[in-house]
């Protein structure tokens, strides 16, 4: 890239990352009082980095995993937020017809790892699970530009 010649304001444009990717990682978690939920982001958040590295690392590089830099919360869902992974095959990689990733394992040792929180109460919950472009909720629309 030509330095002279860029563009410094596409920079600063938002991201447009639920339009970026057709397949995401949904991670919610919920707690039964704010000051639970807090500390229980915490300690889910703290993790969130070991998991796309782990993904990344059991598919040998071909599946490219990239979190949504914030939560996000459902507003009718009290003490409830998740967190957005998109997930898309390393370009240049062509996908052979019927072949997928299976992230099952990867994704349960990471409810291992974060089950083992010491500090952990009854309403403290984490649900992992695979969403496509089309299914995601519509409160994320609400919520993101």
């Amino acid at each position: 890239m030509d330095v002279s010649k860029a563009d410094w304001n596409m920079l600063f444009e938002p991201y447009a990352f639920f339009e970026a990717y057709n397949n995401y990682l949904q991670i919610d978690i919920s707690a039964e009082n704010d000051d639970d939920l807090r500390q229980w982001k915490g300690w889910v958040e703290s993790r969130l980095r070991q998991l796309t590295l782990q993904i990344e690392k059991d598919t040998r590089g071909l599946l490219q995993c990239r979190p949504h830099p914030v939560q996000i919360s459902d507003k009718s869902r009290p003490f409830h937020c998740c967190y957005f992974m998109g997930l898309r095959r390393k370009q240049g990689v062509p996908a052979q017809e019927g072949q997928g990733f299976d992230i099952t394992a990867t994704v349960e040792k990471f409810k291992k790892s974060v089950g083992e929180y010491t500090m952990l109460k009854p309403g403290m919950t984490l649900h992992v699970s695979h969403t496509r472009r089309r299914n995601i909720p519509l409160f994320v629309f609400s919520y993101c530009p």
